[in-house]
């Protein structure tokens, strides 16, 4: 903002200067040449120089801007790519660090392969040993029993001998077990843990060609960003179909593959990643048509699609009766007209979730009810015209004075910014330029009300631009909302309603003894009965 009040003074000085250096040496060869006559008899020719001196110095000068707005265009669009530059380095370092923690933990796995094969060949060596001894052992047993049997020899000392040997054998043949069993435990938990560390190792080895597919991808969205040509959509699904591939891969070739869930992985995650694609589509077109058009935040509503089954045993004539839509059918036909319509307003107001369309609207509507009340005769432009009010939402007249009113009603954690300001500022100015003919004599104001506050630059810019502000306003729910309304043919006293069809269509003329009341019963006292669906213009009141 600070550059264009710059450049346009620049061309302000420029106009002028120039101005005045043209008009000196025109006036003066004007003279030299005149001599001072043309002066006092063509006085239409004088006029016509000085028109010409003064549109050369506004090319001149209008030359000059267009200059010095292309200058200042080159610089800003390079200061965003120096940014988006400086941004892309900060994630490559980060990504580098990454690989290299990875790196490191590759040789460290190595070396633990390196030391496991060692220990399990140890072990292989010591199972070999333990056969051999074994062997031998047994051969010594059987030569010494064969030799007890061919020499029939009696002898005591041999019959112990061969019962300490045979007992040395059964011990170690159980040692034997023991140590091969346990030995072949060691040796297979090592032989999984190989595999184990096998498998991580092409994890690590795949997660660092992934780390570098997500550099590239990144730096290619971060190129498009500074290009304003976007695809970030196409890489967040390439992403996906990456991790996707993961599991896939995991069923397909793990130790007990199943090629069947991996098929059903693959086609299940492709239809997911198409919805997302789908969803994420929609929402950036929304934030982006929201960014660009702030009006489009007050349309977002949940949509109240009427179940017609439910007026099904209803009469054509109930039907027409949007009660109908609050309150039961046995309620319908058992309340009194004034029970059943009280019951219906209370509930309508006490109704949880309202959408934030219908919380808009009643709150322009109960911002027009206190401007009805000083006095002023109140369009509500905003409800009649819904998508094309031009951020209008009310016009109020009274005298001399109109007053183009916006209401917001937000969340009291929300804050109102300067986009919304200027979008009142702006429909005002185009309301002043549209209708300066039939509002000559009139004073036009700029009015913006809101339940929450503005940001301190939004409340600058509104006193700049001399729109006033009436913040944290609340709507209150016990204001009278019923309005009593005199036919203009038919003298037929109806009230309307809150959620009735015409209600927004209906002025009210307290002059006509026309009014708003609080409940049902006082209405209904008054003489006025309830109003039907709308029909045509034949019924109007």
């Amino acid at each position: 903002m600070g550059d264009n009040y710059g450049l346009m003074s620049d061309l302000l000085l420029k106009i002028g200067g120039t101005f005045l250096l043209y008009l000196f040496g025109g006036l003066l060869l004007f003279h030299i040449v005149g001599g001072g006559y043309l002066l006092e008899n063509n006085e239409g020719l004088y006029v016509i120089i000085i028109i010409l001196i003064l549109a050369f110095c506004l090319n001149y000068a209008f030359k000059e801007y267009e200059d010095d707005i292309e200058k200042s265009f080159k610089i800003r669009k390079q200061q965003a790519l120096d940014n988006v530059k400086m941004e892309y380095q900060e994630i490559l370092q980060k990504n580098n660090d990454v690989i290299e923690d990875i790196l490191k933990e590759k040789n460290q796995i190595g070396i633990r392969n390196n030391h496991f094969e060692g220990i399990i060949e140890n072990y292989r060596k010591e199972i070999k040993e333990l056969e051999e001894k074994q062997a031998r052992v047994i051969k010594d047993f059987n030569k010494i029993k064969d030799e007890s049997v061919q020499s029939g020899e009696n002898n005591e000392n041999l019959r112990i001998s061969l019962e300490h040997i045979e007992k040395e054998k059964e011990w170690l043949e159980k040692e034997h077990a023991e140590k091969v069993s346990t030995l072949n435990n060691k040796i297979k938990k090592l032989e999984e843990d190989g595999v184990l560390s096998n498998y991580k190792f092409q994890t690590i080895v795949k997660e660092i060609n992934d780390i570098k597919k997500e550099k590239d991808l990144y730096k290619n969205s971060l190129l498009e960003k500074s290009k304003f040509f976007p695809s970030l959509l196409n890489i967040i699904e390439e992403y996906q179909a990456l991790k996707d591939q993961e599991l896939e891969d995991y069923l397909r070739y793990k130790k007990n593959p199943s090629k069947k869930g991996a098929e059903l992985v693959a086609e299940q995650t492709k239809k997911r990643r198409v919805a997302e694609h789908d969803l994420k589509k929609a929402v950036m077109l929304t934030e982006y048509y929201e960014s660009i058009a702030p009006f489009l935040l007050e349309l977002k509503e949940d949509l109240e699609i009427p179940d017609e089954s439910i007026l099904e045993d209803y009469s054509e004539e109930e039907r027409e009766d949007y009660v109908t839509k609050y309150i039961s059918k046995e309620e319908y036909r058992k309340l009194p007209s004034v029970e059943r319509n009280q019951m219906a307003l209370d509930r309508f107001w006490n109704k949880p979730n309202k959408s934030n369309w219908l919380i808009g609207l009643l709150y322009e509507r109960y911002v027009g009810y206190l401007y009805e009340r000083e006095g002023y005769d109140v369009k509500y432009h905003g409800a009649k015209e819904g998508k094309k009010d031009l951020g209008r939402d009310l016009i109020c007249e009274k005298g001399d004075e109109i007053l183009i009113v916006q209401c917001k009603h937000w969340s009291q954690f929300k804050t109102i910014h300067e986009k919304h300001v200027f979008q009142l500022f702006g429909t005002v100015f185009q309301y002043r330029y549209q209708f300066k003919k039939e509002n000559k004599n009139k004073k036009i104001k700029a009015i913006f009300y809101t339940s929450t506050k503005l940001s301190d630059i939004a409340r600058t810019f509104a006193k700049e631009l001399e729109i006033e502000v009436k913040e944290n306003i609340k709507l209150d729910r016990k204001y009278p909302c019923i309005k009593c309304n005199i036919g203009r043919t038919s003298e037929e006293r109806i009230y309307h309603l809150p959620f009735d069809q015409q209600y927004d269509n209906i002025v009210i003329e307290p002059r006509r003894g026309e009014f708003y009341c609080d409940t049902v019963k006082e209405a209904e006292e008054k003489g006025f009965r309830k109003a039907f669906r709308y029909k045509g213009v034949a019924n109007a009141a």
